[in-house]
């Protein structure tokens, strides 16, 4: 068995499942990288595990809502459970392309996500976009993408050169690693959906109930339309519609950055193909 092993891909393609089945047999331990499972609230909604094995499980509800974790605090963590549990398989699960990305691509030295405000404030958007053209040259990037305008920028004040010439960091994982798809078609993954959610539904409204409000609860798929439920905003149907959408509209988007940014060794499509990869492997 590899010592480091990725599992993604879409939300309830059965991740944990898998992650933990592997965990099991080879004695290895689990670590997400799914950003809603970091928090420790709401885990109805995030579908997070509530039995957790200790020594086995990491990076599971370990964030109140006001914390702020980033990319590069991810990096850090699990750079010390790697050096902490070298002799164990480290299987990395969860839904948040990006993590895993930089994982293993490496991250910018530079940090230019904590870039402070250069750029004279009271020019215009429109001023801003053609002054990173001139420095930049051909900018891909749309002149009304203002989040995007203003990091660029920001970052070649800076720096003196383009954020798309950063240097990364050093990888985490450079070798010995599989990195494990599952990505069930559009009909199966509907089915998947659907059913966690009939599961679900009503210990979310309870959950929602229970849990203090914060700002960032919003961020995560079928809070606010529970809410909505819950005031008689909208009907049971079109909450439970509602979630459906927006879970698929968030699949679709990870399975596009999968598509595009991860080396796959495996693709599983159905439930039976990944559970013959634990018994024959």
């Amino acid at each position: 068995m590899k010592k480091f092993i990725s599992i993604y891909g879409p939300t309830a393609s059965g991740k944990t499942d898998l992650g933990i089945e592997i965990a099991n047999k080879t004695n290895g331990i689990i670590v997400n990288f799914d950003s809603c499972q970091f928090r420790n609230h709401l885990h109805s909604f995030t579908m997070c595990p509530i039995d957790l094995v200790e020594n086995r499980d990491f990076l599971f509800n370990f964030l109140e809502p006001e914390e702020n974790f980033s990319c590069g605090d991810f990096l850090e963590r699990l750079k010390s459970i790697i050096d902490t549990y070298k002799n164990r398989t480290i299987i990395l699960v969860g839904g948040t392309g990006f993590y895993l990305f930089c994982a293993l691509q490496g991250i910018s030295k530079d940090k230019s996500h904590n870039c402070s405000q250069i750029i004279d404030p009271n020019k215009t958007y429109e001023e801003k976009f053609q002054l990173l053209q001139s420095l930049e040259g051909n900018v891909k990037i749309h002149k009304n993408d203002h989040y995007r305008i203003d990091r660029h920028l920001n970052f070649f004040l800076k720096y003196g050169y383009s954020i798309n010439n950063r240097t990364s960091a050093p990888l985490i994982l450079k070798k010995d690693m599989i990195n494990i798809y599952l990505k069930p078609n559009k009909e199966t993954l509907i089915t998947y959906i659907t059913e966690r959610l009939k599961k679900n539904f009503f210990l979310m409204i309870k959950e929602a109930k229970i849990v203090k409000y914060h700002k960032k609860f919003s961020r995560i798929i079928g809070y606010d339309d529970i809410i909505k439920y819950i005031n008689f905003e909208i009907s049971f149907e079109d909450a439970f519609n509602k979630i459906i959408q927006k879970t698929l509209k968030y699949s679709k988007q990870q399975k596009t950055f999968f598509n595009k940014k991860i080396q796959h060794d495996y693709i599983f499509e159905e439930k039976c193909e990944y559970m013959k990869y634990i018994l024959y492997n």
